[in-house]
């Protein structure tokens, strides 16, 4: 209990010791394996993932892991959760390669639990596109239409910003803007709602199932922990309207990307 009231509060060193304390005591009188010691090595993997040590929080994390293994667990959701631990620290890491494969654990045990008809399972999200690119002034446009203009679309360039478009078990990088009050460079384009001007920069991540991300948050940590401080996803209204915006990037035009949007349930990630 103490523990956790220092964590709450940011205490971190603090909280250490006391985990550590809570350890030593069950590890006396608990076989290594039982199952009241999950709580404890869980904890303090966390508080030491905060803290930036992260190789002391894989240690305990995948302890947790290995208990539940054992036993057997019949909780699937901890299993699910500890998998899901483990990936963000590989994230945090910049280990993408083992992160990606601990979010598809986490997503499979999210199948083996949940019913086919889960909301959380066979969703859709929303995905942009890139339009061009403005080499004079290193701008590109990117964004979708929602179809209803009554006017031929360019190819590819539908999306749905409010069901969502695209599966997200479908591979696909992130969209990552960094909002640093950028001038908006003298184009020769009718600024308006459905193409405004984001005031920053934008870069994508390598492909990623959009299933694998519980909230908006581990998307913009994914965002942070790859392209640095001030980096976040992407999201449709970031042009001051929707649908589309011009930014300064160069991004490739291979493939579609998942975009947020806020106030619609088109995000792999709502949950």
């Amino acid at each position: 209990m103490l523990g956790l009231i220092n964590d709450e509060q940011g205490l971190y060193s603090e909280a250490i010791d006391f985990y550590k304390q809570s350890i030593e005591i069950k590890q006396k009188i608990l076989s290594p394996t039982d199952s009241n010691l999950i709580v404890s090595y869980n904890n303090i993997g966390l508080v030491y993932g905060k803290i930036g040590e992260y190789a002391k929080a894989l240690s305990f994390l995948e302890k947790v892991l290995e208990i539940e293994r054992e036993n057997g667990s019949s909780d699937h959701s901890n299993v699910d959760a500890t998998y899901n631990n483990i990936a963000l620290v590989y994230n945090k890491m910049r280990e993408y390669a083992k992160a990606l494969y601990f979010f598809g654990r986490a997503l499979e045990t999210d199948r083996e639990i949940l019913p086919p008809n889960h909301p959380t399972l066979g969703r859709n999200g929303m995905t942009w596109k890139k339009y061009t690119h403005l080499e004079p002034f290193g701008v590109d446009l990117v964004g979708c239409s929602g179809g209803g203009g009554g006017v031929p679309e360019p190819p590819g360039m539908i999306c749905n910003a409010y069901s969502g478009d695209t599966n997200c078990d479908t591979s696909l990088p992130i969209l990552c803007v960094k909002y640093d009050d950028s001038p908006q460079p003298t184009i020769p384009v009718i600024w308006n709602y459905s193409f405004g001007w984001n005031r920053g920069h934008i870069r994508l991540t390598s492909s990623v199932r959009g299933s694998v991300f519980r909230d908006l948050s581990e998307v913009n940590e994914f965002c942070g922990v790859i392209f640095g401080n001030g980096w976040r996803t992407a999201t449709f209204h970031d042009g001051g309207g929707g649908w589309n915006y011009y930014s300064y990037g160069n991004i490739s035009s291979d493939k579609r990307f998942w975009v947020h949007v806020n106030d619609q349930n088109a995000n792999c990630w709502n949950r």
